[in-house]
């Protein structure tokens, strides 16, 4: 005997769905744009030119209103409007130390030097491309040669320590007395103020080769750049960073400065032509999560606090917060589904007027909002498997949620 379940006729019922856009998961598509404290998506802001006469290299210091710029011919100094010619000479790579309130100027070929009050004052005719503090001492770091000044001195180099390691020093940092000399293998040693061990320690091997413009003290760890990708100096031992960006960036030629306690780097995207930096990121070490971008890259970078310069092509520019074109985007929502979707409503909660593009099925559909402080939901059409979805502003973002919502038909058998 046979027996079968009858079955009714197919019903449809609508499946509804919506999605969020963060940051997280678009931050390649987006430009001038960071995450704020409180979750919002604000602009970052711009870099603006400023008015420098000559070739700029790097921006060394900037204090009390003073900027000092390292040029092509030399080190330059803006004091109000003007600037004046600290130190000429032929720069191609240079470092600078504060410590014991004077500031430390050093070029490869330019020797090292105290500057005060717009003045260079010779100290040592060897030029170091890199130089840290620790234990009282200036150590300082130039291809495979590291020497150590004496104790408490600034201006006693003909008794410093010189060694000569088996590996080239990219860079020196510190972490309180301890200093790191990093290279395509890290070696840590104590200076001490009362005597100079200059043994080496292994910290880390195979890193890659530092990029020496990408190392960057904040606090109790030593963040870095190198061809393989980003690493963290912490407790004398070294780990793998943001390993999730190697899909996106790569770090040769790499260079960052600290901002507002955050790692800023600008480096390469993998979809450029990899001439030159084109791409600066914001990082947040801790959470290890992009918190801002620009699409701009910089070949030298300079933060102290909330100020920030940057070098670009001999070019010399001032950070401006806040400001400028900002573009939040996300493609390939599918929403969980690979069915057809139908769209019927768009959210946003922005603080700033907005131009909120919606793409579907080949087509793209722009609509305005005004800027307010509660969400605004709009009725819209269109339909597709995927969607993509892109909020511009002209002069300031201040977006707090972007939601996009639809339904598809679901068919539903029911049995009797």
């Amino acid at each position: 005997m046979f027996y079968r379940k009858g079955m009714r006729a197919m019903h449809a019922s609508n499946m509804r769905a919506s999605v969020s856009i963060r940051f997280d998961d678009c931050w390649t598509e987006c430009d001038n744009v960071r995450r704020a404290v409180d979750g919002r998506i604000t602009s970052y802001g711009q870099f603006r030119q400023m008015d420098f006469p000559h070739n700029a290299v790097k921006v060394l210091f900037y204090n009390d209103g003073k900027l000092y710029v390292a040029a092509d011919d030399g080190l330059y100094m803006l004091g109000g409007d003007e600037w004046s010619c600290v130190l000429s000479c032929k720069l191609a790579d240079c470092s600078w130390l504060y410590y014991d309130r004077k500031m430390i100027f050093s070029g490869v070929n330019a020797g090292t030097h105290r500057i005060a009050n717009g003045k260079a004052t010779e100290l040592w005719v060897t030029g170091y491309n890199s130089m840290t503090v620790a234990g009282s001492r200036i150590i300082g770091a130039a291809g495979t040669s590291i020497s150590v000044a004496p104790a408490g001195k600034t201006d006693d180099w003909s008794n410093s320590v010189t060694v000569n390691p088996f590996y080239a020093c990219q860079t020196v940092e510190a972490i309180g007395e301890v200093a790191y000399a990093l290279g395509e293998e890290c070696y840590a040693f104590r200076p001490r103020a009362a005597e100079t061990d200059m043994s080496f320690h292994p910290v880390a091997s195979n890193v890659g080769k530092v990029q020496r413009g990408s190392a960057v003290n904040l606090g109790k760890k030593i963040v870095f750049a190198s061809q393989q990708g980003l690493y963290k100096l912490q407790s004398d031992g070294v780990s793998r960073i943001f390993s999730s960006l190697d899909g996106f960036v790569r770090f040769d030629g790499a260079v960052a400065c600290q901002s507002e306690g955050k790692y800023l780097v600008s480096c390469k995207s993998l979809d450029g032509d990899g001439t030159a930096n084109d791409i600066t990121l914001l990082l947040d070490v801790d959470s290890q999560r992009v918190c801002g971008v620009l699409h701009t890259g910089f070949d030298a970078l300079y933060g102290r606090g909330s100020d920030l310069f940057a070098v670009r092509e001999g070019k010399l520019f001032r950070f401006v917060s806040g400001e400028g074109v900002s573009v939040l985007r996300k493609q390939n929502i599918d929403m969980g589904s690979k069915k057809m979707k139908f769209l019927h409503s768009l959210s946003l909660l922005a603080r700033c007027n907005a131009d909120v593009f919606v793409e579907s099925d080949g087509v793209r559909r722009q609509y305005a909002f005004y800027g307010s402080d509660r969400t605004q939901t709009r009725r819209i059409v269109g339909h597709g498997k995927e969607f993509a979805v892109e909020v511009r502003t002209e002069n300031g973002m201040d977006i707090g949620l972007v939601r996009l919502d639809a339904h598809a038909i679901r068919e539903v058998s029911l049995w009797r």
